[in-house]
């Protein structure tokens, strides 16, 4: 018992301890963006061309997910991410680095924007599992960014025709507009050093995620030991 006792001590003291991994992002860390598979769009989806219309001016743009790079300062490793526009109208490359971690609240976006692209997050991220849904789950975040609140993409300051990816990102607006949903709690935003530059939307880990994990292991432990008492 004293063997299994001591084996569940160490794995809470590791799942407690900070993770040291090169690759983790967290808010205020200062990174180097690139895009090393030179594809930008992915993993396996295509980007959609739509014609999306910001305060009634018309604009041509692909809709997808990107497949990106990070390295910290200082660093040679690089770690793929994955993430999503939060700017329309603004370019992604070439880039611009350094890049910093913020929270989308920190950057100028009000509370209820962040609130209602943490509730979207929560619901629908996971269903991104195609080009359709990538490119819906795109426009779901630019309606939430510049539709006034709104959330209808068929009208108001943000507006795309109608398509497969417009009726799914709709279908999911719909139920963030009723903001009763859970919020993802990850959430953060890449920011270039130029402000002119697109900002991207990415999530980062929770590692209090894996102390709790720890602490409900050793629970099992002492719990175990009474009852065999």
């Amino acid at each position: 018992m004293k063997q299994v006792l001591s084996g569940l001590i160490a794995a809470v003291l590791l799942a407690a301890a900070p993770l040291a991994s090169a690759g983790t992002l967290e808010i205020g860390d200062v990174v180097t963006v690139a895009d090393n598979a030179g594809g930008l769009f992915g993993p396996g989806y295509a980007p959609q061309s739509l014609t999306i219309t910001i305060d009634g001016a018309a604009h041509a743009i692909d809709a997808g997910m990107f497949v990106l790079n990070y390295q910290h300062t200082g660093e040679q490793s690089w770690t793929e991410f994955l993430s999503f526009c939060m700017n329309a109208e603004r370019a992604l490359t070439p880039f611009v680095n350094p890049y910093t971690v913020e929270t989308v609240a920190g950057e100028g976006f009000t509370a209820q924007i962040s609130n209602d692209v943490a509730e979207l997050w929560f619901l629908a991220r996971g269903q991104v599992t195609s080009s359709t849904s990538a490119a819906a789950f795109q426009l779901a975040l630019w309606e939430i960014a510049f539709g006034s609140t709104d959330y209808d993409l068929s009208a108001g300051d943000f507006r795309v025709g109608a398509g497969d990816a417009t009726t799914l990102a709709q279908g999911w607006l719909n139920t963030v507009n009723n903001g009763t949903g859970e919020l993802a709690t990850n959430l953060a935003l890449l920011v270039s050093s130029d402000e002119t530059k697109q900002r991207m939307l990415t999530s980062v880990p929770e590692p209090a995620t894996l102390g709790l994990l720890g602490l409900g292991l050793l629970g099992l432990g002492f719990g175990g030991k009474k009852r065999r008492a």
